[in-house]
């Protein structure tokens, strides 16, 4: 071990900038103090580690963090690749992937106030990283040796594998899809538990499989899958005081439960991590009275994620105070359809980072051929100006054209219809008391390319089509994994996992 002379020269260099703080274990910022190693290259125990305002962090160098080394000429050992969606198809953004110095914990099930800066990285992180808009990571400063644990995990889906060898002072490439993919299915790793109300003008249901979770996944309330299907409606019948619930059983004739049945009440919602709903072609307001109004919202501000398509729009326009405010004054409005192809802007205008990422990510991923553009089939017009000190706006249609009874196309007034809007719950809460997140998108996951609805009477899953994602569908599953991931200021970029 160094003298305590040597170490006091040293911290005086460090004070004086004329050395500089390397990435290693014992900081918060990925800072070590520079010190001697052991004969095989490893730090020895004990070594003092500066945290990230320059102090001393008295934590022994154990476990894994023995097997971090210093590279020769500014070298440094590293792990790269790409993660893809459980399909293994379409790179993901602003997934963690960091190496653990302990065991990770579990993940509890249920509405929980999981922003970034709290414990949801487990497993005491000694090195990590996020993904960028190409689904990319490369992890600095990872140990040398066999068997190195790796962690790859959005919000509550998580994965653990293990790397078979990491080489000294060179960067170790992990190419294989199958290996930095998210889990399918329970078996492989750790998959939300998920609510979607199904409905008579949508197919949401259907996009997970198409993502890539297994068929085994799927059950319905208090079934052992971790995606529960819920009938919601079909258009509204004709007596006010009969319920149509749309199509809703499994090929085997087992029941989905009615939608009503999940957001009746608080608790009910708050035992998942987030609840999804497919359009059901109108408002359907006799099945969400105020208490469900409320219970909705008070599930977002419990640390719930809500996804919401077309016509759910209700639980934001009429929603409790103050959901409404997420659009300005006017911005609601009535539906107007337009059946053919329109162009959606991507807000990156608004200089928030994750908007810009959501552009750079729909271009990477073929989603669309100009960045910031997606062409949407049979787009909405619900949402026409979002409050931005509340909100977020993702993409808009900057004007909207309406395809009229007779088959001429006008222009729409207001002419704006907001695609994607989300914000965090409680909606105006400083950052560090924000806990849910919701989004309402006002496009459909069974236009353009689907035939998810050809046939009345398909039951699940031989309703679904089969088929890779389309364009809009992508965009929407960049929305379901944002919605997911850890809660921080849409106006900050997403931080990376605190490592020690």
């Amino acid at each position: 071990m160094r003298s305590h002379s040597t170490l006091l020269v040293s911290l005086v260099l460090v004070a004086t900038g004329l050395i500089a703080l390397a990435p290693g274990c014992g900081s918060s910022n990925g800072s070590e103090f520079p010190g001697p190693q052991d004969p095989d290259g490893s730090l020895p125990d004990g070594d003092p580690r500066f945290g990230e305002a320059g102090t001393l962090d008295a934590r022994p160098c154990t476990g894994l963090c023995r097997q971090q080394v210093d590279c020769p000429n500014g070298g440094d050992t590293t792990v790269s690749g790409i993660v893809y969606d459980p399909a293994g198809k379409v790179p993901l953004y602003n997934v963690a992937v960091y190496v653990p110095n302990a065991p990770v914990g579990d993940i509890k099930t249920g509405a929980s106030c999981d922003r970034c800066d709290s414990a949801l990285y487990s497993g005491d992180p000694l090195t990590g990283t996020l993904t960028n808009a190409k689904g990319e990571f490369k992890i600095p400063r990872v140990p040398v040796g066999a068997d190195i644990p790796l962690v790859i995990q959005v919000g509550k889906w998580r994965r653990q594998i293990k790397i078979p060898t990491v080489a000294s002072c060179v960067n170790t490439p992990l190419a294989d899809k199958n290996q930095t993919r998210l889990p399918k299915n329970s078996k492989e790793g750790n998959i939300p538990l998920i609510a979607i109300t199904t409905g008579g003008a949508d197919s949401i249901e259907c996009l997970p499989r198409r993502m890539g979770i297994d068929d085994s996944e799927f059950s319905t309330k208090g079934g052992p899958g971790r995606i529960h299907l819920y009938k919601g409606e079909d258009l509204i019948a004709q007596d006010p005081n009969d319920s149509q619930f749309a199509r809703g059983k499994f090929d085997n004739g087992t029941e989905f439960k009615p939608s009503t049945d999940l957001w009746s009440n608080t608790n009910q919602l708050k035992a998942y991590d987030m609840v999804i709903l497919s359009c059901e072609g109108t408002i359907n307001p006799r099945s969400k009275p105020p208490a469900a109004r409320n219970a909705l919202y008070e599930y977002e501000t419990l640390g719930g994620r809500v996804f919401a398509s077309h016509w759910h729009r209700y639980w934001f326009s009429d929603g409790p105070d103050p959901v409404p405010s997420i659009a300005n004054n006017g911005g609601w409005k009535d539906n107007i359809q337009g059946e053919q192809e329109q162009t959606a802007v991507v807000q990156v205008g608004s200089n928030l980072p994750k908007v810009i990422a959501f552009a750079d990510w729909l271009q990477n991923v073929h989603a669309t051929e100009k960045r910031g553009e997606l062409k949407i089939t049979a787009a909405r017009d619900n949402l026409n100006s979002v409050n931005r000190n509340v909100a977020t706006e993702w993409a808009t249609i900057p004007q909207y054209q309406q395809k009229k009874n007779d088959g001429s196309i006008v222009n729409a007034t207001p002419a704006a219809a907001v695609q994607f809007v989300s914000y965090n719950a409680p909606i105006g809460a400083a950052d560090d008391k924000i806990c849910g997140r919701a989004v309402f998108t006002d496009l459909h996951v069974s236009s353009g390319a689907r035939n998810d609805h050809a046939g009345d009477g398909k039951t699940f899953p031989d309703g679904c089509e089969n088929a890779d994602l389309s364009p809009q569908e992508k965009a929407l599953e960049f929305m379901l994994f944002d919605l997911a991931s850890c809660v921080s200021s849409d106006h900050e970029p997403p931080p990376p996992p605190v490592v020690h």
